[in-house]
């Protein structure tokens, strides 16, 4: 998953790209084997009749388009996000059909530290805070893959920015 080049300014080189952690994906599995769930249980529970068949089908029909919106729409918004550290800026990158986004220029940047909850500390991910003197508060990515090396690179690269730079 590599960024494209045009959208990098003149010597500037991605050091790192990712995506948010696969764990912003477990509300969608958990909503996904809910509708499994429901499915089956439409499909063994009801007994054969007309009305029964339209009760069923209409149930199936609704299921699907619950899981569109609580199992779909969560893979693709994590599909369209990113986080990308290079040698002149750190970015966010949100959204498939509306795109937001956010730059902060290292020269920018007075601090970066993460956070790690047990459940972080165990799937390998964190919060990345990063302290700005163009923000009036820390910028928060959430659930950002290895953290911790994300938090070394941008403070190597923020002890190194010339003042003047």
């Amino acid at each position: 998953m590599g960024y494209p080049d045009d959208a990098l300014g003149s010597g500037e080189a991605v050091l790192i790209h990712t995506r948010t952690h696969w764990k912003a994906l477990l509300g969608s599995i958990v909503w996904l084997a809910l509708g499994i769930v429901g499915v089956v249980l439409l499909l063994v529970l009801l007994p054969d009749g007309d009305v029964e068949n339209v009760v069923r089908w209409v149930g199936i029909v609704g299921i699907g388009l619950a899981m569109l919106w609580f199992a779909l729409s969560p893979l693709i918004r994590w599909l369209s996000s990113s986080y990308t550290v290079t040698t002149q800026r750190i970015m966010e990158r949100n959204g498939l059909l509306r795109q937001t986004g956010r730059n902060i220029p290292l020269k920018r940047v007075s601090g970066v530290s993460f956070e790690k909850d047990v459940i972080d500390r165990v799937l390998g991910c964190g919060t990345l805070l990063i302290e700005s003197s163009a923000e009036t508060s820390n910028v928060k990515f959430m659930d950002v893959p290895d953290v911790d090396n994300m938090q070394r690179v941008i403070t190597d690269l923020i002890t190194d920015v010339p003042d003047d730079a």
